[in-house]
Formats: C-alpha cells, sequence, structure tokens
C-alpha cells in the first residue's frame, strides 16, 4: 500500500486481469499463468480513488512488468502529474 501522504507520491498503480473468451487461434497468449483466459488491465488511480489512466487489451499471459514498461517508452500518453496538495 502506497502512504498518500509519502513524499511525492500522487498515484497508485496495479495490474489486473479480466477474462475474456478469445478466439480459437489466440486462446495460448490469453492464457495467463493461473491458465485462465484473459486481458491485463493497467490502471492508475488517485488517492481519491479516481481513474486517471487505463490500459486495457493485453493478453493474459503478458507479465505486468512488459506492459508498464511499454506504457512509458516515448512517445507516451501516460503523465506523470506533479502533486497537489
Amino acid at each position: 500500500m502506497i502512504d498518500p501522504n509519502e513524499q511525492g507520491a500522487v498515484r497508485a498503480l496495479d495490474d489486473t486481469h479480466i477474462p475474456t473468451y478469445p478466439f480459437s487461434g489466440e486462446q495460448m497468449t490469453y492464457t495467463n499463468r493461473h491458465r485462465i483466459h484473459s486481458q491485463n488491465v493497467l490502471a492508475v488511480c488517485d488517492f481519491d480513488m479516481r481513474f486517471n489512466y487505463v490500459y486495457a487489451g493485453w493478453e493474459g499471459s503478458i507479465h505486468d512488468t512488459r506492459i508498464l514498461e511499454f506504457v512509458l517508452m516515448p512517445p507516451s500518453d501516460f503523465l506523470i502529474l506533479p502533486f497537489r496538495s
């Protein structure tokens, strides 16, 4: 858990898996480590529980770190906003 009072902490992010029903030719790539077909979704929210960023559609077999690395590569629409008190 990130402490919202921590210096510089402005958002919290996490990945989650959403169940999906892929086409027969894509079933292996959408199979996650629990052997369930899913899409991996990156979500960012502020400490008022408002979503600021959602990136959906990655195959369930893709690791969370790969998605974050992709989102942060330029050109990126992932904005890191300054802290407001």
